[in-house]
């Protein structure tokens, strides 16, 4: 028995055996259902070096592994994916199984400031700032990065626009991920009482308690403050 995770919130997973076909049933309900993260399909024979399902795929961070040579999108062949692409609103997204890009890209739409965790390096897009940030008893530290947000790293980050974060390198979501008290989010869940999220309120942006009863979904790519 390997390691056993339990769901953090829907996500589902499929594993397929056998020769592959479009028309399987349980295929064309995963293509067709947000909730699958992640399609397995090396212990399946007959892929083309071309398939491609990330057309077919209503989650669009969804990410498929096979065994032999794939270029696709989000095709993971062995433990490398040749493109990786990824987006804000386009799903939950979750790695299973550990692996590197050659090429990987987030593109997500900023008005002020907003948060953001990236499962890989990226650069920061020009008309962007980015910040990583310290918690302490009486405030949050901000402190400005230049060029590179490292992998799985809180960061604040303002700008006005759509903008692509470009990077390469390891691609990994951690389970239960805490950095200097902020709590990365891949799968989106509530935020639990007594933690503090991010909005903005009379025109001020802050970290603001969260009570019992309204607690709020933190949506992925995104974090909480324990």
């Amino acid at each position: 028995l390997g390691d056993v995770y339990f769901n953090i919130a829907d996500e589902r997973a499929a594993e397929f055996e056998g020769g592959y076909s479009d028309d399987d049933s349980l295929l064309i309900d995963a293509l067709q259902n947000s909730n699958y993260l992640s399609l397995d399909f090396r212990n399946t024979s007959g892929i083309g070096a071309t398939q491609d399902w990330y057309s077919k795929s209503v989650n669009k961070n969804s990410i498929f592994y096979v065994t032999a040579n794939n270029t696709a999108t989000n095709v993971i062949a062995g433990k490398a994916c040749s493109n990786l692409n990824i987006m804000d609103q386009g799903g939950d997204f979750n790695v299973p199984f550990d692996f590197s890009a050659v090429a990987a890209s987030f593109t997500k739409t900023i008005s002020g400031y907003d948060l953001l965790v990236l499962p890989f390096e990226a650069k920061i897009p020009q008309g962007v700032k980015a910040y990583t940030m310290v918690s302490t008893s009486a405030k949050i530290v901000c402190n400005q990065i230049q060029n590179i947000i490292p992998a799985n790293t809180p960061v604040l980050i303002s700008g006005s626009g759509t903008f692509v974060f470009i990077g390469a390198g390891s691609v990994s979501t951690p389970k239960a991920l805490t950095v200097n008290q902020m709590n990365p989010v891949y799968i989106g869940v509530k935020a639990p009482a007594g933690s503090y999220t991010f909005k903005t309120v009379n025109n001020v942006a802050g970290f603001y308690p969260v009570t019992a009863g309204n607690e709020p979904l933190i949506s992925s790519f995104h974090f909480y403050l324990s």
